[in-house]
């Protein structure tokens, strides 16, 4: 279940490690993947995109599926990566290795604004860590994983894209350690659901 290569796309670098070890690939994989962080949302949006989903992977708990997707009927994969950028990075990493060749995380994020603007998003390591915001004062939210997804896809010549909605707003309470607010579950799966069909109109495009 592959599509063929875009005749304007770059050659992928070869691989420095062509084996995958951490995803073990029941069922094939689509050269365009969607790249959720949370596993749970990994199965939300195979249930909502795809037709007839398949596992994927499950191995190590990032589960993963691939089908025709209900709004192209293109095949499209949808894995895990996990929390932080060691574990996205090395998803990637095999996700490439694999076939992979077009991709998208479609994660959440933490914002510092209440309105839309347009800026800055940064990567941190940390979760529960307030000093993040101290440390990047102009960023509009914050997130785990896309910088390392940027890097790998940038290596290895396949073009990596980012999609992010917003489940946590922090209020800055200087002196004070930001108060975050987080959406309830129901909104977090609607919205999550919502990302997920902008992103496969992007993968098609």
């Amino acid at each position: 279940m592959s599509q063929p290569a875009h005749e304007s796309d770059p050659p992928v670098a070869a691989p420095a490690y062509p084996q995958a070890i951490h995803l073990r690939p029941t069922a094939e994989l689509a050269e365009r993947v969607l790249l959720p962080g949370d596993p749970g949302r990994a199965l939300a949006l195979a249930q909502t995109l795809l037709v007839k989903p398949l596992m994927f992977n499950h191995h190590r708990g990032l589960w993963g599926y691939t089908g025709d997707a209900v709004a192209d009927g293109e095949p499209l994969t949808i894995q895990a990566t996990g929390m932080g950028g060691p574990s996205a990075a090395i998803v990637l990493t095999e996700l490439i290795s694999l076939g992979a060749r077009r991709l998208i995380r479609t994660g959440t994020s933490g914002s510092t604004r209440r309105r839309v603007h347009s800026g800055a998003v940064v990567s941190v390591d940390l979760f529960y860590d307030s000093r993040s915001l101290q440390h990047s004062p102009d960023a509009l939210a914050i997130e785990m994983e896309a910088a390392s997804l940027f890097a790998v896809g940038a290596a290895a010549s396949v073009p990596v894209a980012c999609i992010l909605i917003v489940s946590d707003t922090f209020e800055r309470n200087d002196p004070h350690p930001p108060t975050r607010t987080r959406i309830d579950d129901d909104s977090l799966l609607a919205a999550g659901e919502a990302m997920g069909a902008v992103a496969v109109s992007a993968l098609s495009a």
